[in-house]
């Protein structure tokens, strides 16, 4: 089975691989221009961030490392649902609208071995967005508190673990998707998907309600306002352990 996914597997690397040899102009004017946005972009974010931390520490340490765990996980959970419809958008195109797919289902290969070729595959694709909007969180608190290269070796293992979780829920959602639509009108329901997405996301966003956590003026006094903060949320939300999870390391 190994061997048949990574003979699978070998037309994506041998065409990366032709685009770097036959210096087409065009792929590296890509390669360029992907490279500087997502730097700066990254570089902006992290400043942005590093401020935001610096000006935070003037509260007391227990509000402040409170208040970094519970904004950290709010943007996870959004990243979370984002990677979700990400994987449901990549997965039909990888899975059913693939060019290849044609032939390799007419081949005499392995369905198993073609199914997690193509899983693979989908989970590369998708990863773009999660290192874009992962790399400046990390970068940004490894800074604040001054961590070391372990650091960061572990908080991307993290990171790969947390994005499985949502890739695999749209992978999913495709599958289950395609055996009630035809695969031709499937994108146009993808807008309505989305839409339902976005109004779960705001839901979700007004049952927590994160402002209350940066409003000391709610509460009665400190006290109360720390132990609303120490509220845990929902334990099989993935992005509870993954914020827990980096900063009881850090």
């Amino acid at each position: 089975m190994i061997k048949e996914l990574c003979i699978l597997l070998s037309p994506v690397f041998w065409s990366i691989k032709n685009d770097f040899i036959r210096f087409d102009r065009s792929f590296y004017k890509k390669i360029f221009f992907y490279t500087v946005s997502s730097g700066i972009f990254i570089f902006l974010i992290t400043k942005l961030l590093s401020i935001g931390m610096t000006k935070l520490q003037n509260l007391s340490p227990d509000v402040f490392n409170l208040l970094l765990i519970k904004g950290y996980s709010l943007i996870f959970i959004i990243i979370f649902f984002v990677q979700i419809f990400n994987g449901l958008v990549i997965s039909l195109n990888t899975y059913y609208q693939s060019k290849e797919m044609e032939v390799l289902l007419t081949s005499p290969v392995n369905r198993t071995s073609l199914f997690f070729s193509k899983l693979f595959e989908t989970h590369i694709k998708a990863s773009w967005m999660l290192i874009i909007f992962g790399i400046p969180l990390l970068i940004s608190s490894g800074l604040l508190y001054h961590t070391n290269l372990i650091y960061y070796v572990y908080s991307l293992l993290l990171f790969a673990a947390f994005s499985i979780i949502p890739v695999n829920i749209g992978i999913g959602r495709t599958i289950l998707l395609s055996n009630i639509f035809h695969i031709r009108r499937l994108k146009k329901y993808l807008l309505s998907t989305g839409i339902v997405a976005v109004a779960l996301l705001v839901t979700l966003l007004r049952i927590f309600k994160p402002e209350r956590f940066v409003n000391p003026e709610l509460f009665a006094n400190l006290t109360l306002f720390i132990s609303e903060l120490k509220t845990p949320s929902f334990i099989l939300l993935p992005n509870r352990w993954l914020s827990e999870s980096l900063f009881n390391f850090l």
